[in-house]
């Protein structure tokens, strides 16, 4: 029984599985920078704009916005299923909302992106900043009264804040899709 057991482990290691990299689409990868006020000055925040090659038409944009442990590249399976991503890769600060909405204006200007189709997604503290982006309030500040994520996603945010810290109340939302996931412990 062992030895059939080690024989199935060993057939297994030698047969051929492709890897999801190897799947995934060719994408066109673009380094960007776009600038942010910030503590009265201009900083540039640099971003990376995936794009599908070959997708027909203008496509729909997601800003992914990473955690405290910095920039991922989980991007690529997104802009491999059809959806361009741009990922706000500046350094976490206390308040990273207006590289959201720099990220937003840079798009919006992009012949490939159907400017009323985009998305905001995040992790982590950018689980925060999505949840946070979408109440009225920080959206028509940064954004403008007629303009709007038109959807948002936010993993595992830090929900204690929510309607205990001035400015994180659970309240007068953009009209759009809002999905928070959160764990159990």
């Amino acid at each position: 029984m062992l030895s059939a057991f080690i024989v199935a482990i060993l057939l297994l290691g030698c047969t051929s599985t492709p890897k999801v990299w190897e799947e995934t689409p060719p994408l066109r990868v673009n380094y960007l920078a776009y600038p942010v006020d910030w503590n009265g000055r201009t900083i540039m925040i640099g971003a990376r704009l995936q794009v599908p090659v070959g997708m027909p038409g203008k496509l729909p944009a997601v800003i992914l916005m990473h955690g405290t442990s910095g920039f991922s590249y989980r991007g690529v399976y997104y802009a491999a299923a059809g959806y361009l991503a741009a990922l706000p890769a500046g350094p976490k600060r206390n308040d990273n909302l207006p590289d959201i909405a720099g990220a937003y204006r840079l798009l919006v200007t992009r012949p490939e992106i159907d400017a009323s189709r985009i998305g905001l997604m995040g992790s982590s503290m950018g689980g925060i900043e999505t949840r946070l982006m979408m109440p009225h309030r920080h959206s028509d500040a940064l954004l403008g009264p007629d303009a709007h994520m038109q959807a948002a996603v936010a993993f595992y945010p830090v929900c204690w804040l929510f309607n205990h810290v001035p400015g994180a109340d659970l309240a007068n939302f953009v009209d759009a899709p809002i999905r928070i996931f959160v764990g159990s412990g």
